[in-house]
């Protein structure tokens, strides 16, 4: 009987323990700061583009083109 229960247990703990709440009609945005980052990363790729594309011109190496590209 008591196997019978462990097992029952087992089965049971998976289903019912897992299940998380989740409403869809929540909606979320960015915060200030994480706005703020995202347009810090934005403009500091633009950079390096612009870097690696000046280096090519430059230079004529393929690396800083692949770079470039990427």
């Amino acid at each position: 009987m008591k196997k019978l229960l462990y097992a029952l247990g087992f089965m049971i703990l998976p289903i019912v323990g897992c299940q998380e709440e989740i409403n869809p009609a929540v909606k979320t945005g960015l915060s200030e700061a994480e706005l703020s980052d995202l347009l810090f990363t934005r403009e500091e790729e633009k950079l390096a583009h612009d870097v690696y594309t000046y280096a090519f011109e430059k230079y004529g190496v393929s690396i800083f083109q692949n770079i470039s590209r990427s």
